[in-house]
């Protein structure tokens, strides 16, 4: 077992990663995702516990989509977050193939 990410219930945690670095990610993620979709109760995780100001801002780079390890966790946490209304998730996405 790790360190983990260590992260707090307070503030903006700030990731920057490249390809399969984003695999660390991973469980955080889906957390968020079961979190932000209501099927897990909030006070069962300190990270969203009522009143936590928690806030997870992801940077990710890929050379290609084929690449993009998560691609579909990491924009299906976006697009979840953007519809309920929430603000503790924000993804920077750059795939290079895009920018040629």
């Amino acid at each position: 077992m790790g360190m983990g990410l260590g992260l707090s219930p307070e503030g903006t945690h700030i990731a920057f990663t490249a390809g399969t670095g984003i695999l660390v990610f991973v469980d955080l993620i889906a957390l968020m995702i079961r979190a932000n979709l209501g099927l897990i109760e909030k006070q069962h995780c300190r990270l969203f516990a009522r009143g936590s100001s928690f806030k997870f801002v992801l940077y990710a780079s890929f050379p290609t989509k084929f690449d993009a390890a998560g691609l579909e966790l990491v924009q299906g946490l976006r697009d979840i977050t953007r519809e309920k209304g929430l603000d503790n998730f924000e993804l920077i996405l750059r795939i290079k193939e895009n920018d040629a």
